[in-house]
């Protein structure tokens, strides 16, 4: 999912979370790209955010 995609998507996803009591918590890592953690895909692998 593209990062636009997710961003629009947030309200009702955390929208469903609160309806659902569910504890969570989210973060926005600017600049990474879906799987920057993972060093198995150095394309995406984004050091200093996954750190």
């Amino acid at each position: 999912m593209s990062r636009t995609r997710l961003n629009n998507a947030w309200s009702a996803y955390e929208t469903a979370l609160r309806a659902n009591n569910v504890n969570y918590e989210g973060r926005v890592y600017n600049n990474a790209m879906h799987g920057f953690f993972s060093d198995a895909t150095p394309e995406r692998y984004d050091e200093a955010s996954a750190s």
